[in-house]
């Protein structure tokens, strides 16, 4: 892109493929041959053509009239030329210089559609709704780098600096917003993950198949999750297939049956199967000491107490009659 006389921008002709390769290495001719398929591929022209009132009208400068109308319709997402006409006037007036107090500047006219129609191109906007949110994007992009660049002015106070800041962080996440945006309206909102291998243990359980967010569950199980395991399980647990196991059946805090694996005793590992408790003054001295910590609600404490007490009240009665 170079400058013409009268300072504005002109866009250059598409470069030719260079007949001698040999000079370039592998990875440069795929470079090249990169540049060159986006070349292909580029922006449609257009030039401005004032009428006999003087008036300025964009003229496209491509000599099929068929291909122009694809590649604007690939530019702006729309085959209705009234809605690319409003469109396309839509983004040029967001670029700086184009429209001032003294009305639009039709000098640079032509530079700002190119300039316009070659970010349109890149975004290739596939129907009204993007073409709406592309012509959207490129303002907003207009307006973030007008705020920095003003941000950059020297000699301003620290508050007119902020100001401009703060406007150019607003227009820059607005921005980021329209790209999702974009991204979400054209993949439906849905994201695609895919999962090449998967390994299950013994025992363990995979899903297989879709699972959505809205709570609807198609589920395949592989056949190793459902294998039987070998070999003695925890708890005293009689080997086999825990989903097969007997359950429990004691009366959980809920009020229902447990339906934990049971163990040969007939109950889980969290209710400790048919035990009494113990019966034997062995066994019930050794559960009084168990739980023994500190000892101050024993049956001897609790008399200590009591004979303490006791002896203070007589004292005070004794002290009130001397």
């Amino acid at each position: 892109m170079t400058k013409n006389a009268k300072g504005g921008q002109r866009h250059t002709q598409k470069p030719e493929v260079p007949k001698d390769l040999v000079k370039y290495t592998d990875e440069e001719k795929v470079r090249i041959a990169k540049h060159f398929e986006r070349s292909r591929r580029g922006p449609i022209k257009v030039k401005n053509v004032p009428d006999e009132a003087g008036k300025p009208q964009l003229q496209h400068k491509a000599a099929d009239k068929a291909l122009s109308d694809a590649k604007f319709m690939e530019a702006l997402g729309t085959p209705d030329s009234g809605l690319q006409v409003f469109l396309l006037d839509q983004v040029i007036r967001t670029f700086r210089g184009c429209e001032s107090s003294d009305g639009i500047n039709n000098d640079r006219l032509a530079e700002f559609a190119n300039n316009a129609m070659a970010l349109l191109n890149g975004i290739q906007p596939r129907d009204e709704i993007e073409g709406m949110l592309a012509v959207q994007m490129i303002a907003v992009h207009n307006m973030a780098m007008e705020a920095l660049k003003r941000a950059m002015i020297t000699g301003q106070t620290f508050e007119g600096k902020e100001a401009n800041v703060n406007h150019a962080t607003k227009m820059l996440r607005t921005f980021a917003a329209q790209m999702e945006a974009l991204k979400r309206y054209r993949t439906g909102g849905q994201q695609k993950v895919i999962v090449e291998h998967v390994h299950v243990t013994a025992g363990g359980q995979a899903i297989v198949g879709v699972v959505n967010r809205g709570g609807r569950v198609i589920v395949e199980r592989a056949d190793e999750a459902r294998a039987v395991r070998r070999g003695w399980l925890k708890n005293n647990n009689p080997p086999g297939d825990p989903n097969s196991a007997p359950r429990c059946g004691a009366k959980t805090r809920r009020g229902t049956p447990c339906r934990a694996p049971a163990m040969r005793n007939g109950r889980c590992r969290m209710h400790g199967g048919k035990s009494t408790g113990p019966r034997t003054p062995e066994g019930l001295e050794r559960s009084r000491k168990a739980n023994w910590k500190h000892g101050d609600y024993s049956a001897e404490s609790i008399a200590l107490r009591r004979y303490i007490s006791r002896l203070l009240r007589e004292s005070r009665d004794t002290i009130e009659k001397v």
